[in-house]
């Protein structure tokens, strides 16, 4: 698997940074493809402010592997929609088969 990640002048402490990106990737392949849904998503807005709170199975080659919560953060700033912040939860035990 080829990645390429472009980084500023300080390479050295920028792939201390994406090193664990790196790691990851080296070991997806299509027999450990990795695939991650969400369910019944909960919206809330106000003005320019949004919170986003999720369900979702993870699953590597086919079989679920863990299941939590996500909770994403949104500000809109230019009428443009940004993830300000992702927070979640993760288990291993109790995940929806499906």
């Amino acid at each position: 698997m080829n990645v390429t990640v472009l980084t500023a002048p300080t390479a050295v402490s920028n792939w201390q940074r994406v090193g664990w990106i790196l790691r990851i990737a080296e070991r997806v392949t299509p027999q450990r493809a990795f695939q991650e849904r969400l369910a019944s998503p909960t919206v809330h807005v106000d003005d320019d402010i949004a919170v986003v709170w999720a369900a979702f199975v993870v699953r590597i080659g086919g079989v679920v592997s863990n299941c939590g919560i996500d909770h994403f953060d949104l500000v809109r700033e230019r009428s443009v929609w940004k993830v300000m912040n992702l927070t979640f939860s993760s288990r291993a035990t109790g995940c929806p088969a499906r």
